[in-house]
Order: C-alpha cells, then sequence, then structure tokens
C-alpha cells in the first residue's frame, strides 16, 4: 500500500511542479503538500484532501484544462483510499490534552475509545471530527456521546471535514458545536438487519426510540429523524445545509 501510494505521490508532486509553474493553483498545491508530507504515516486524510480538490475543482477562477488536472487528482485520490479509510475510529490528541481530532469509521470499541480519551486527558475541551464517514455500532455510538455531553466537551467541524451517519450523530454531542457553514455533513435513515425498512414501521414502534431518545437528549429536532427516515437511505443521503443546520437545532 505504501509503495504504490508513495509512487502515486511523486508522480503528482512532480506534476504538480511543472504545472505550478503556469498556473496559481493554491488551494491545489496546499493539497498536494498534506498528500506529500501525511500520506505514508497517515494516509487517512487522503479523503479530506480530496474535499479541497473539489474546492479547487468547482472554483470558477480556474479554466477547463486546470479543471481537467484536478479532476485527475481526485480520481487518483479515490483510487487511493476508497478501500483503505474505513476503520476503525481513532484520536488524535493534542500535546496539552486540550483537542482531540476524531478520524475512522465508528464500530463497538467508540465508547470505549471516548472513555480513554477523556480520563486520560481531563483538561480535554474539544474534539474535532475530521473524518469520519459512518458507523457500524449506534448504541455504543450514542453512550459514546452522551459521555462526551455529560462531560460538557464541544464539538467542532471544520471547512473540509466531512462525516456522516454515526459521525453526524457524535457531532450532535458537543455541549457547544462550532459547525462551518461548508463542512460536509451527510444524513441517512439507519436500517439493520432486523429492520431493513424502518420507514414502514409504526410511528410509536419502540424501534424508533434509540434515535428519537438520542436526539431529543442532544437538543436536535425529532423532525430530523422523521425527515431522515421518509426522505433518505444508506445508498441515498442527504448533505446539510446550512439551513437544515440551523432548522434542527445544531
Amino acid at each position: 500500500m505504501k509503495k504504490l501510494l508513495t509512487s502515486f505521490l511523486i508522480a503528482v508532486w512532480c506534476l504538480n511542479i511543472a504545472y505550478a509553474e503556469e498556473f496559481e493553483m493554491p488551494q491545489v498545491g496546499e493539497a498536494i503538500v498534506w498528500m506529500s508530507d501525511w500520506a505514508e504515516d497517515q494516509w487517512y486524510k487522503l479523503p479530506v484532501v480530496r474535499n479541497y480538490l473539489e474546492d479547487a475543482y468547482n472554483n470558477d477562477k480556474y479554466t477547463a484544462v486546470q479543471k481537467q488536472y484536478i479532476a485527475s487528482l481526485v480520481r487518483a485520490v479515490e483510487d487511493t483510499s476508497e478501500n483503505t479509510y474505513r476503520i476503525s475510529p481513532w484520536y488524535v490528541v493534542s500535546n496539552n490534552g486540550t483537542y482531540a481530532k476524531l478520524y475512522g469509521n465508528i464500530d463497538s470499541t467508540i465508547f470505549a475509545k471516548t472513555q480513554n480519551l477523556i480520563n486520560n486527558n481531563p483538561n480535554l475541551d474539544t474534539i474535532e471530527t475530521v473524518y469520519v464517514p459512518g458507523s457500524t455500532d449506534d448504541v455504543e455510538n450514542h453512550k459514546a456521546g452522551r459521555l462526551i455531553r455529560n462531560s460538557g466537551i464541544k464539538t467542532k467541524i471544520k471547512k473540509h471535514g466531512f462525516i456522516a451517519s454515526g459521525g453526524t450523530d457524535l457531532l450532535m454531542a458537543g455541549f457547544g458545536r462550532e459547525i462551518h457553514p461548508e463542512s460536509r455533513i451527510w444524513v441517512h435513515a439507519w436500517f439493520s438487519e432486523s429492520y431493513p425498512t424502518p420507514r414502514n414501521l409504526p410511528t410509536n414502534s419502540p424501534a424508533h426510540n434509540e434515535y428519537l431518545d438520542y436526539f431529543t437528549d442532544m437538543g436536535i429536532s425529532a423532525d430530523l429523524y422523521r425527515w431522515t427516515l421518509q426522505n433518505t437511505r444508506p445508498g441515498n443521503i442527504h448533505w446539510l445545509t446550512s439551513d437544515d443546520v440551523t432548522r434542527y437545532g445544531f
């Protein structure tokens, strides 16, 4: 994996040097530097780099030729990271123990890892959700969320952060939340083997309680739960707009 990624980065880096002589591309340049500096040991940042590249692609100041180049970088990042970044979650803690960054796909380890994080860092103030693409264990995730809330810890997502599904649930937990208006916050209806189509459940079904109770505890409108249940699917997710964030109480 590392050899393949290193070869890719070298090729992209060389291409970027030649390209930068002709075009001023600060966002892309920053992304390439990030990829070069971090990818070997912290390749999990690649999906966030992809968001930098997407921003550049959507920037009107770049020409069609420039955008073609940017698109090729996006495809390279996707090919490199698509099957690799969905691994167990982990926290990266600042040297002074007040700030932690969360990466990875939430699973049954999230509560224990969050508990250890808080116990080992009594001055922890903020958790930033950097790249959290989903969850395979909502019950443990909600336990972690309640622990964060009860510990008075804030949550944060920056412009190029990406969270979905259970990652969004964890962002809700903040005792105060800082949300960049251009961050990627995705939601979709839950499902399980027992309830593959929960939207068909009666409104008074106890199966809804896990989510309704959590939303209530986090101060998020239950209307968001009901809307996602009826209008989204695991393969058909919704990107929360700034208006959504305000409307539903984030």
